[in-house]
């Protein structure tokens, strides 16, 4: 029993590391995508007083 017990353990723990490093980078790409988007509108507004 013990010898299933081992071979059945590291499944969950797997899977619960893959799920999370999954929500880590899909807060990153949206932080980053979030960050680039007001990259940009800071550009923009640059551009536009500048302009004027």
């Amino acid at each position: 029993m013990a010898s299933v017990n081992d071979r059945q353990t590291p499944y969950p723990i797997i899977r619960g590391f893959h799920s999370s490093h999954h929500i880590n980078q899909a807060k990153k790409i949206s932080l980053l995508v979030t960050l680039g988007i007001i990259v940009k509108c800071q550009q923009l507004t640059r551009s536009a007083t500048t302009t004027k």
